[in-house]
C-alpha cells in the first residue's frame, strides 16, 4: 500500500492492525550532516548534541507514558530506533507528535539556530513473535 508522500506501508502478516505497534525510527540530521557523532576507531563518539539528545531520548518515556522507547543507535548523521506504542486506525499517528516533540525539545536544549533535522521521520513497522514483514500493496 503507498501512504502519504509515496511511501510504502508494510504489514506484518498474521497481526491484527490495530492495538500496540513495534517500529524502527530513523530521525537524520539536517543535510544528513555528521551533527549527531564522529567516527574514532570504528566507533562513534558523540558530539555534544548527539549526547544531548541522547538523554532527551532517555527522558521520553516519563514525558509519554503509553510508549516504549528502546534500542537507541546513535550515527554520526543520523538517530535509529525501537519505538512501541498505539496504533490507532483512521486517526492521526501519535507518533507523529511525539518524534516532533522530541525533535523540538532537542534543538532548543542545544540553542541551534537553523535546522538540527530533516522534516519528519522514517518508519518502518517491526514483526513481533515471528510475524513477516511484507510490503502492503
Amino acid at each position: 500500500m503507498i501512504g502519504r508522500a509515496g511511501r510504502a506501508h508494510l504489514r506484518v502478516m498474521g497481526h491484527p492492525s490495530s492495538g500496540s505497534l513495534a517500529r524502527w525510527v530513523t530521525l537524520r540530521a539536517a543535510g544528513r550532516q555528521p551533527r549527531f557523532g564522529t567516527l574514532v576507531d570504528g566507533r562513534v563518539v558523540a558530539t555534544p548534541l548527539g549526547e544531548l539528545a541522547r538523554q532527551r531520548w532517555l527522558n521520553l518515556p516519563l514525558e509519554h507514558p503509553g510508549f516504549g522507547f528502546e534500542r537507541l543507535v546513535l550515527f554520526p548523521d543520523r538517530l535509529e530506533a525501537l519505538v512501541r506504542g498505539p496504533r490507532r486506525l483512521g486517526r492521526p499517528d501519535p507518533l507523529r507528535g511525539v518524534i516532533a516533540h522530541f525533535k523540538a525539545m532537542v534543538t532548543r536544549d542545544a540553542g541551534q539556530e537553523g535546522r538540527v533535522w530533516e522534516p519528519g521521520y522514517q518508519a518502518v513497522e517491526v514483526a513481533a513473535g515471528g510475524g513477516e514483514l511484507v510490503r502492503g500493496k
